[in-house]
């Protein structure tokens, strides 16, 4: 888009990945993440990966983790494989969120990358990473071995009960090896749509990774809760769903240079009674600058 005075003008939609005709990611696909690298599959070298969750079945459950190769962000792209990178058995865990929402920060700035994601099944939710080095897709390095991510020091809603970490973009600044995560802020809404109602902002040295009690180090919180009052404009009141936050970074996933963090998220109005869908047009997405 172009900035015309005070409005955007859009260029025509360009639809840069769909669901496949069949298998595992046949109804829906969505929730990606792109960076930058040199990735070589079936004998070309990509300069772009792709995460992306995706199911057979219409219903927001039972997702599991793709990656896809572009030379160009527009691509065309180019998926991995007929089967999921991050498989979720439905069978074995339950029919519940599955493996999903993904979020790739490159290590070298050519084919080693963290992909966090989360891990949901009927016993507990979670975030997850993976350290891999997909430079040569025939000799994939670190695939399989997970860590799982630290809540020490995350607030959610219900100041009672243990924090979860899920739906969570993550950034890296290489000047001071800090992390930075933007997460939904739990419980997810009672009524339509189920999605969160703030997003809370933390850091923590890049070793919460590693890092196993007493030592490990917790999560600085530097954004409580963003929420409605944080999208008013003028004398209207701010959106009631507040949900899927992310970073302003580099093609690679550092921050950017300065006092700043920007964070871009996703906002909806609500169901104002159970047949009501009309919430469905509403989502918009929104930038917000903080400090740091």
């Amino acid at each position: 888009a172009t900035l015309d005075g005070s409005d955007w003008v859009y260029g025509p939609r360009q639809i840069v990945l769909e669901p496949s005709d069949e298998g595992w990611d046949a109804r829906r696909v969505g929730s990606v993440s792109v960076v930058k690298g040199a990735f070589n599959y079936a004998g070309t070298t990509y300069d772009y990966l792709m995460a992306y969750q995706g199911n057979n079945i219409g219903a927001e459950r039972n997702f599991q983790i793709g990656l896809a190769f572009a030379e160009n962000p527009e691509g065309p792209w180019i998926k991995y494989g007929e089967n999921p990178f991050i498989a979720y058995d439905p069978i074995i865990y339950g029919s519940q969120f599955g493996a999903g929402q993904p979020s790739l920060v490159s290590y070298d700035q050519a084919g080693q990358v963290r992909l966090f994601y989360t891990f949901a099944d009927e016993a507990m939710t979670m975030s997850r990473l993976m350290e891999l080095d997909l430079s040569d897709m025939d000799d994939i390095k670190g695939f399989g071995a997970y860590l799982t991510i630290s809540v020490q020091g995350l607030e959610d809603r219900d100041l009672g009960v243990a924090a979860m970490m899920n739906n969570a973009g993550f950034a890296y600044d290489p000047v001071t090896s800090m992390l930075y995560a933007v997460r939904d802020r739990n419980p997810l809404a009672s009524t339509p749509p189920n999605v969160a109602e703030q997003l809370q902002v933390v850091r923590a040295p890049l070793n919460i990774l590693y890092e196993f009690e007493p030592n490990m180090p917790q999560w600085e919180i530097l954004a409580r809760r963003i929420g409605e009052s944080e999208t008013a404009v003028d004398d209207l009141l701010g959106w009631q769903r507040i949900y899927s936050g992310a970073f302003v970074t580099d093609a690679y996933g550092h921050l950017l240079a300065g006092d700043g963090l920007e964070i871009v998220f996703s906002s909806s109005a609500v169901a104002t009674s159970p047949t009501d869908e009309t919430y469905r047009y509403t989502p918009a997405v929104h930038i917000l600058e903080i400090g740091r």
